[in-house]
C-alpha cells in the first residue's frame, strides 16, 4: 500500500503547459527547416539546418520526461538497425564516411523527434494558423523578389552570404524554361522554396477546420506555382486523395476508437482521382516546356530525382539485396552512377556532377539502395512502432506523406527527410485530437517525477499555440 501511494505520488505532479519558448522554439524549427542553413563542424561532418537542429534538441531535452520505455525501445531499435546495416554491407576502408552519415541520421531523427514531443500539446487551430502564415509569407516574399530588384538583392546577398556551397546559379536554365529566373527567397535554391511551401500548405490544409479548404488550398498550389515555378508544387495534388482517403475519412465508433469509412474512402478516391486527372491535364499545358525537354532528354534535374534513383536502386538491390551499400555509401555507387549517365538513353547529352549524392536526389529510394531489402523492411517496421508509440492514428498517411516528398528531395540522412516524417505524424495527431469545450477545465496530467520508464504518463490537451 505504502509502495502504492509513492508510486501515484510520483505521477501526481501536475504538468505545466506549453509554454512561450516552447511556441517560439517550434517556428524556429520550420523557419530552420525552410532555410536549410548548414554549419561546417571539425572533422568534415556538417551540421545541416542548424536553426531547426538547435530548436529540435532543445525542445527533447525540455521533454525529456515524457519518454516512456516503448518510445526508447523503438527509436533505439531504428538507430541500432542504421548500425547493424552499415556493418553487414562490408566495404571497411569506407566505414569513417558510413559513420558520419549514421551521425547525420541520428542528430536528424532526435530534432524531428524533439519537434514532435513539444508541438503535439498544442492546439490544432493554432498550428493550422501558424502553418498558413508560413506559406502566405513565402507567397508574398516570392512575388516581392520577383517584382522588386531591391528584394532580390537583398536575398541573393544573405545567401551568398550563409551558403558556401549548392547554391543554385542555373538562371539561364530558369530563362529558357520558364521564361524568368525562379525566386529564391533567402533559400540555396528554386526547390528549397517549393518544398518549404508545398509542405506548409498541406499541413495548414490537414489541420484547418474552414468548410471547402481543399479549394483554397489548391488556389494556393496554383497561385504558388504560378510564382515560384517549382515542379515540386504540383506533388501537393497527389496528397489530396492520401488526405481524404487515410485521414479525413475515419469515423468515431460506439467505442470511441476510429474506424475507416469505407463509403466515403470509395467517394473521396474517386473524387481525387478526376482532380488529379483535370491538375494532369492543366500541368501538362503550364509545364509545356519542362515536359519537352523530359521527352527529349534534356532535363537532367527530372532524372535525377525520378528516374537515376529507380535505377541504380533496382541494380543494386539486385547486387547487395541484404543490406545494399551502406548508410552514405555514395563512393560504392561513384561508378554505377557514371556508367548509367554515359549510357542512359534518357539523357540527350554528357551531365557533369558533382559527385553521387548530387545525382541522386530522391530519399525513398536511397533508403533501399543504402540499406537493401533486409535492414530496410526492418528500418521501416521500427520507425513505424515509433510512430504507433507516439498515438499516430494512420501510418498509411504517415509513410504516403513521406514517400510523396521523397520525389522530390534527396539526402536520406538529411533533416528534411525525417522533418517530414514529424510533421505528418503531428498534423495526422492534432486532426484527431477532439476540440475542446469552450470554458471546459483543463485536465491534469501526471507525470513522472525522475526519468525512469516503467510507467507511460497520459498526454496533454491542446494549448494555443
Amino acid at each position: 500500500m505504502r509502495h502504492a501511494y509513492a508510486t501515484s505520488h510520483a505521477y501526481r505532479r501536475a504538468a505545466a503547459a506549453p509554454d512561450m519558448l516552447d511556441g517560439f522554439l517550434c517556428l524556429v524549427f520550420l523557419v530552420g527547416l525552410y532555410l536549410g542553413i548548414a554549419l561546417p563542424l571539425p572533422g568534415g561532418i556538417p551540421l545541416p539546418s542548424v536553426l531547426a537542429g538547435v530548436a529540435g534538441l532543445l525542445l527533447l531535452s525540455k521533454n525529456l520526461g515524457e519518454l516512456r520505455s516503448a518510445l526508447v525501445l523503438a527509436g533505439g531499435s531504428a538507430l541500432s538497425i542504421a548500425v547493424l546495416s552499415i556493418l553487414a554491407s562490408g566495404e571497411i576502408s569506407l566505414l569513417g564516411e558510413k559513420f558520419k552519415g549514421f551521425v547525420q541520421l541520428t542528430y536528424s531523427i532526435l530534432m524531428a523527434f524533439g519537434f514532435f514531443l513539444a508541438a503535439r500539446h498544442f492546439s490544432r487551430d493554432g498550428f493550422a494558423r501558424i502553418f498558413l502564415a508560413l506559406t502566405l509569407a513565402i507567397l508574398i516574399g516570392s512575388a516581392l523578389e520577383t517584382v522588386i530588384p531591391a528584394v532580390r538583392a537583398i536575398s541573393d546577398g544573405f545567401r551568398g552570404a550563409v551558403f558556401d556551397s549548392g547554391v543554385y546559379a542555373a538562371d539561364q536554365r530558369d530563362l529558357s524554361l520558364y521564361g524568368r529566373i525562379r525566386p529564391k527567397l533567402f533559400t540555396s535554391e528554386p526547390s528549397f522554396i517549393a518544398f518549404g511551401y508545398t509542405l506548409f500548405a498541406f499541413c495548414w490544409y490537414v489541420l484547418s477546420r474552414q468548410p471547402g479548404k481543399v479549394v483554397m488550398y489548391l488556389t494556393l498550389l496554383g497561385l504558388g506555382y504560378f510564382l515560384i515555378r517549382g515542379p515540386t508544387i504540383l506533388f501537393g495534388i497527389a496528397l489530396v486523395p492520401i488526405y481524404e482517403i487515410f485521414l479525413a475519412s475515419r469515423r468515431r465508433m460506439a467505442s470511441g476508437h476510429k474506424q475507416l469509412d469505407v463509403c466515403r474512402a470509395a467517394i473521396a478516391a474517386i473524387a481525387t482521382c478526376l482532380l488529379v486527372a483535370i491538375g494532369a491535364i492543366l500541368g501538362w499545358e503550364v509545364l509545356s516546356p519542362r515536359i519537352d525537354g523530359i521527352l527529349s532528354g534534356r532535363d537532367p534535374s527530372f532524372f535525377a530525382r525520378i528516374m537515376a534513383p529507380a535505377i541504380i536502386a533496382g541494380d543494386v538491390l539486385t547486387e547487395y539485396p541484404f543490406a545494399g551499400v551502406g548508410l552514405t555509401g555514395w563512393e560504392a555507387l561513384e561508378a554505377k552512377v557514371v556508367h548509367l549517365y554515359a549510357t542512359t538513353e534518357y539523357l540527350a547529352y554528357d551531365v557533369q556532377f558533382d559527385g553521387a549524392s548530387q545525382s541522386l536526389t530522391n530519399y525513398f529510394w536511397a533508403l533501399w539502395i543504402f540499406m537493401g531489402l533486409f535492414w530496410g523492411t526492418a528500418f521501416v517496421v521500427a520507425i513505424s512502432c515509433l510512430l504507433r508509440s507516439l498515438g499516430v492514428p494512420s501510418l498509411a498517411f504517415c509513410w504516403s506523406v513521406w514517400i510523396v516528398f521523397g520525389q522530390a528531395a534527396g539526402g536520406f540522412v538529411s533533416p528534411r527527410t525525417w522533418a517530414v516524417m514529424a510533421l505528418a505524424a503531428l498534423v495526422s495527431v492534432l486532426h484527431e485530437r477532439r476540440q475542446r469545450r469552450p470554458g471546459a477545465a483543463r485536465p491534469r496530467r501526471l507525470v513522472p517525477m525522475e526519468p525512469h520508464f516503467a510507467l507511460p504518463a497520459p498526454q496533454r490537451e491542446g494549448a494555443a499555440l
